[in-house]
């Protein structure tokens, strides 16, 4: 109960009286980690498995290689096989680094490193193609 009341109390602070509607709320939610984590559209596109967003977003020109604030492209973030080949199609750099966040000695993780640590089998596949 004590949660429900501080999550009502949190949202009479940032929107007043008014609770904005269920898809407001997550489209402001979703804007409001993108500026956080400094993710791209296509960052969040890709998150999100939009095929359809990212293709729209590649065919009007958006930086493909952006890094978050994680140092990580879309690609660190793809799931699925179709996805990695769309972005691969477009010049996404599958030897780009992600960037430690906790400043260990221990290099970056790469596209097929974290498809790898995932179990994403089908993009492990896409990417070893490219990279090997």
């Amino acid at each position: 109960m004590i949660k429900i009341l501080l999550f009502i109390s949190f949202f009479i602070t940032v929107y007043g009286k008014s609770i904005p509607e269920k898809e407001d709320f997550f489209s402001l939610f979703a804007k409001e980690v993108a500026q956080k984590e400094k993710h791209s559209k296509l960052h969040l596109a890709v998150m999100q498995n939009s095929f359809d967003e990212v293709l729209q977003l590649l065919i009007a020109k958006v930086k493909i290689n952006q890094i978050d604030a994680f140092g990580a492209t879309p690609l660190h973030y793809v799931k699925t096989a179709a996805m990695a080949q769309l972005l691969l199609l477009y010049n996404a750099d599958p030897q780009a680094n992600e960037l430690k966040t906790d400043f260990s000695c221990s290099p970056g993780l790469k596209p097929l490193d974290i498809a790898r640590g995932n179990n994403y089998a089908d993009v492990v596949r896409v990417l070893e193609k490219i990279t090997i």
